[in-house]
């Protein structure tokens, strides 16, 4: 959060002054939209977890908890999809807040709900040079190199929050919509850490059974709807 703030305060007198390149006006859009983003809404606590306003080619990186995931008995992981970027956090984030009231009023013990956006998700950026128009990152959905990528990024980060937790392990859902539920099932086929996995509206997933991602200790019962 301090990082947020500070990111808005330099980069703000350098664009007074017309300092700022293409890229670092990106990155300073990218931060004010993390610090719109974190006005409270509620009594639970925000954990900024993760926040690089430049990376994946200028869409930006960023990951906000409902509470605290190091300490929660439940803890969900949303990864979204096609054409999210860091401008979107405030709207991805009310969905999260969304969804903490509903797993607060169905769940005994604490719950921590985090909002997860570090990879490059089709978005159609035309910052990189070398796709001015963003016709190569937004056709990127075809594909799979990104969700491929950004799986291993979301194993990392599932790993880092088993390794912070303190107390009883939390019992952990991943929850991914879209281009974000092919990264999750990329996450899962590198041995991503989850008791349940919720895939919605998915174009597709490296196995073809929900058994083969191998979620939880116990057999995985797949279920459409």
């Amino acid at each position: 959060r301090a990082a947020v703030l500070s990111d808005v305060d330099r980069w703000s007198e350098r664009d007074a002054d017309g300092q700022l390149t293409s890229r670092q006006a990106s990155a300073y859009a990218n931060a004010r939209h993390v610090r719109d983003a974190l006005a409270p809404r509620g009594e639970e606590p925000l954990e900024v977890l993760v926040y690089r306003p430049a990376a994946h080619s200028g869409d930006g990186a960023v990951a906000i908890s409902v509470g605290d995931p190091d300490t929660a008995d439940h803890v969900s992981v949303t990864v979204p999809g096609l054409t999210s970027e860091t401008s979107s956090t405030a709207d991805n984030l009310a969905r999260t807040y969304a969804l903490h009231r509903e797993a607060v009023a169905e769940h005994r013990g604490s719950v921590a709900s985090v909002y997860w956006l570090d990879y490059d998700a089709p978005s159609g950026n035309p910052v990189d040079p070398r796709d001015p128009l963003g016709q190569l990152d937004f056709a990127g959905v075809a594909l799979t190199a990104k969700a491929d990528a950004g799986g291993e990024r979301l194993d990392d980060f599932i790993a880092g929050l088993h390794a912070s937790d303190r107390g009883p392990a939390a019992h952990l859902t991943a929850i991914g919509h879209s281009y974000g539920s092919t990264t999750l099932g990329h996450a899962l086929q590198d041995g991503a850490r989850v008791d349940e996995a919720i895939l919605i509206g998915s174009p597709g997933q490296p196995e073809a059974t929900a058994a083969a991602l191998k979620i939880g200790r116990a057999s995985c019962r797949e279920r459409v709807s």
